[in-house]
């Protein structure tokens, strides 16, 4: 299943891959890009954005195990019930400033496992915007 973004809960998912042994790597390689827009208020570049990463895992015994899915990979994709297992949450501040971070972020207990993670970020542009006001309370009240 291929890696995609999912706009109605502003998450990523990751293509899925499959672990057959202990101690197996497996390199992702996606990349996701996301855009925040913040209002400049006072301390804004100190605003905190927290990066959630979630743990999900299919069980393929019940679907006949690795020998049978393998030349039914349509099958799998239908079938295949993902359940997440394992949750990590990561506070990252000064993103508005720029920066590039590594965030390792290890799932542990019956699933263990390491994820690899860059977080790169810049500031695109400035935009001035006018509030709207509300020019007929204001009026009224002269």
């Amino acid at each position: 299943m291929p890696s995609q973004i999912v706009d109605e809960q502003a998450c990523f998912l990751s293509k899925a891959f499959l672990i057959r042994y202990c101690e197996e790597e497996v390199e992702v390689n996606d990349v996701a890009l996301f855009r925040a827009e913040l209002d400049v208020e006072p301390d804004y570049l100190h605003t905190e954005f927290f990066l959630e990463a979630d743990l999900f895992f299919s069980d393929l015994s019940n679907l006949g195990g690795p020998e049978k899915w393998q030349q039914h990979v349509d099958e799998f994709e239908e079938k295949a019930i993902f359940k997440k297992v394992s949750s990590q949450t990561y506070k990252i501040t000064a993103l508005p400033q720029g920066l590039c971070e590594f965030v390792p972020i290890t799932f542990q207990d019956q699933y263990f496992s390491l994820l690899k993670i860059q977080v790169w970020s810049v500031l695109l542009d400035f935009r001035f915007r006018l509030k709207q006001l509300n020019f007929v309370a204001a009026n009224a009240a002269i």
